[in-house]
């Protein structure tokens, strides 16, 4: 969670963290920006967060709204991509050779991460049910107010995504790539 890559890779081989913006929907296309440990930064999941969420979120519109006097700086859309970038990384297994990838393209963003999901997909997309991969790092997650650990992301995933009225997000598994990828398509 909060190591230097050396540290981190000793513990974890195949750890590798990948965020990558495409400016077309052609998944040939390279990307315009990324972060993946490159050895400017700590390649660490904190900072990885910090610095993907930042951008997953730069473009999105924000109005004007008080809540308790104050000034709501996000939407569901913001709590769906937050919740979608916490799942990614704490339900990783981080020992498999597939890495962490997020992709933000003009017309959805994209998680994946390895491992096999815990419970059925159903349990998964009605909400209500959790079985955490690693506890740890999401018992840190949620001590920085970032996770609750009740099985509510991706009913908040799929309501914020409604709250605009872009495509339901798809949910699967490959199992013959030991990996999970989720696009979560943007518009209609």
């Amino acid at each position: 969670m909060f190591g230097n890559w050396e540290a981190i890779t000793a513990a974890a081989p195949n750890y590798f963290v990948d965020f990558q913006e495409r400016p077309e929907a052609q998944a040939e296309h390279r990307w315009v920006d990324r972060v993946c440990p490159d050895g400017t930064w700590s390649g660490n999941l904190f900072d990885f967060y910090r610095r993907v969420y930042q951008k997953l979120t730069a473009d999105l519109k924000v109005p004007f709204k008080l809540e308790g006097g104050q000034r709501k700086s996000d939407t569901p859309v913001h709590v769906a991509l937050r919740e979608a970038l916490v799942n990614t990384l704490v339900h990783a297994d981080f020992s498999d050779r597939v890495s962490v990838l997020v992709v933000k393209r003009p017309d959805m963003f994209g998680f994946r991460n390895p491992g096999l999901m815990r419970i059925p997909l159903a349990d998964v997309i009605s909400g209500g049910v959790t079985d955490c991969r690693n506890r740890i790092l999401h018992q840190m997650f949620l001590l920085i107010g970032l996770g609750e650990r009740a099985g509510s992301g991706m009913p908040k995933i799929f309501s914020g995504w409604k709250s605009v009225n872009w495509r339901t997000p798809k949910l699967w598994e490959r199992e013959s790539l030991l990996r999970l990828y989720s696009p979560f398509p943007l518009q209609a």
